[in-house]
């Protein structure tokens, strides 16, 4: 990227500008790991907020808090794509609410009138 910052700025005459040291992409992969790392405890603190303390075995909030611990035991990186799938789906269904209210009844397409019809003249 910084490559090519510099190379639109040689190709416009304007010097490069002082910026940070590049980092490493070893940094960012390991930047990104801890990130993941952190938001999916954050996602099973959360799951296991929602469910009452005297939930039952059958508990659906129970139910998923067991899913995702028994998740992350068998196998940890697939729940993280797991968490990522799921708040993509969560943060769709919040732009959805969000446009729905955007979306009036002035807006859908009303069917046509019909033309008026031909009074016969009365009897007289």
């Amino acid at each position: 990227l910084q490559g090519l910052v510099a190379a639109l700025q040689a190709r416009h005459g304007d010097a490069p500008a002082p910026g940070p040291s590049p980092v490493a992409p070893s940094a960012l992969t390991e930047a990104r790991e801890v990130w993941a790392q952190v938001r999916t405890d954050s996602q099973l603190r959360a799951s296991l907020h929602d469910v009452p303390a005297d939930a039952g075995p059958l508990n659906s909030g129970m139910l998923v808090h067991r899913a995702l611990h028994l998740m992350r035991a068998a196998s940890p990186g697939y729940l993280q794509h797991f968490i990522a799938y799921a708040d993509t789906l969560s943060s769709l269904e919040q732009l959805q609410q969000a446009v729905a209210p955007l979306i009036t009844a002035t807006d859908t397409p009303r069917p046509a009138r019909r033309a008026p019809r031909k009074r016969k003249p009365a009897a007289t």
